[in-house]
């Protein structure tokens, strides 16, 4: 298994379970990577390379992402991605959602023009649900509410949810050969030192 588990947060349950509901109330939207997706798979962008809402498109940028209308309505998330992690870093950040859904196992990042080994994911489940489970390669993965994953995006993955119950949670990317390598190839590093 590639991914692991690389920290932890305790959740405030108030202030997060005011920015879900926030975020249940957005509408989804159709975005580029729907044909990966049967059920209802939502993503809402947080932080991205334009800091407009509707923007669901990673890209290659210069300099890190910006916040976009939706991170307002996340108070909480938008300082979990401040306080966490290295905002001058980040290149993305999205509130996703999983209901009845299942994402096919596909790859992410093979579009850009750079070694895939620089691109690099991490996934925090915001709300428990038993029925819900990522794959990585030939491992299936259930993830607790505030295990911070490392995901090797470029390789084969996949997440269900068997249940109509929500199972939100914060995906953010970076690009970094040197962050990634150290990430990537350290399975027992369980320390808060992220990027």
């Amino acid at each position: 298994m590639r991914s692991h588990i690389v920290g932890k947060v305790e959740l405030d349950r108030a202030r997060l379970q005011y920015d879900l509901e926030a975020l249940a109330s957005i509408p989804r939207v159709e975005e580029e990577c729907d044909e990966v997706s049967s059920g209802y798979w939502k993503n809402l962008s947080l932080w991205n390379s334009s800091g407009e809402a509707d923007d669901t498109m990673y890209r290659d940028i210069q300099g890190a992402a910006k916040p976009t209308a939706h991170a307002a309505k996340a108070p909480y998330l938008h300082e979990l991605i401040q306080t966490v992690f290295d905002p001058k870093i980040v290149k993305m950040a999205r509130a996703r959602n999983l209901v009845d859904a299942m994402v096919i196992p596909h790859r992410d990042f093979i579009e850009l023009n750079k070694d895939n080994d620089q691109y690099f994911r991490t996934f925090m489940v915001l709300e428990d649900n038993e029925s819900a489970f990522h794959s990585d390669d030939d491992t299936v993965i259930h993830m607790r509410p505030g295990e911070i994953w490392y995901l090797d995006a470029a390789a084969p993955h996949s997440a269900v949810n068997f249940s109509s119950n929500s199972r939100q949670s914060l995906c953010v990317d970076f690009a970094s050969k040197v962050l990634s390598q150290k990430i990537g190839s350290s399975p027992t590093n369980r320390s808060t030192g992220l990027p």
